[in-house]
């Protein structure tokens, strides 16, 4: 039970320092934000942000990694709903599109 409070508390933690770092970039810029002020507005030293991530360029590769996947998931559920439709709607489209070259050839 513990550990698995320890997990909660890390991984929160680590979620609340990547959403700040976020803002920070946004606002101030990768090179303009450093690592005390993302830990300040967090609430926290800047050890704990070293004990999750060992320098500012990785908390912006975890960012972008984070993004890439999200990115990835959309995808693929985006065509695991639509897929279906789509097939319907080329099929329409062909049949379509088939008989009006038959009604020109006439």
């Amino acid at each position: 039970m513990a550990n698995q409070q320890r997990e909660d508390t890390e991984g929160s933690t680590k979620q609340r320092i990547l959403k700040e770092a976020e803002k920070l970039f946004a606002v101030k810029g990768f090179e303009g934000t450093g690592i005390e002020e993302i830990a300040r507005n967090v609430g926290i030293r800047k050890s704990v942000i070293y004990y999750h991530f060992k320098n500012k360029e990785q908390i912006l590769q975890t960012m972008l990694d984070d993004f890439v996947a999200r990115g990835v998931a959309f995808k693929k559920s985006f065509f695991e709903r639509y897929a279906s439709s789509w097939r319907s709607w080329m099929s329409s489209w062909r049949r379509w599109s088939s008989s009006w070259r038959r009604i020109g050839e006439s």
